[in-house]
């Protein structure tokens, strides 16, 4: 089965986050939040979406895999391993998984 969801965050008529997948299990293949507007729950928004319509399609994991150059990345593995994300393991850092 193949799933694509993807969810924008609007600010007028800009959108300064979004969140995207197109595979099953769920990999999520795009988190960003405009950096002028990190830190206002617009991530924890968009990532709850996405969770909730996963579980309607009966998606039940969520990979995410993060890049080595994104900035404050020990925010967002922060971020991600308090909304539920794991570490895979040692040999593939950037891997996070979360199972429901």
């Amino acid at each position: 089965m193949s799933t694509e969801i993807n969810f924008g965050y609007p600010n007028g008529d800009q959108i300064v986050g979004s969140i995207s997948t197109k595979e099953q299990p769920a990999k999520i293949t795009r988190l960003f939040v405009d950096e002028k507007r990190r830190k206002k729950g617009i991530g924890a928004k968009l990532l709850t979406n996405f969770e909730r319509t996963c579980n309607q399609q009966g998606v039940r994991k969520i990979e995410i895999v993060l890049q080595d150059n994104i900035p404050n990345r020990q925010g967002v593995i922060n971020f991600l391993i308090h909304r539920g994300f794991l570490p895979v393991n040692i040999k593939n850092p950037n891997l996070y998984v979360k199972h429901r």
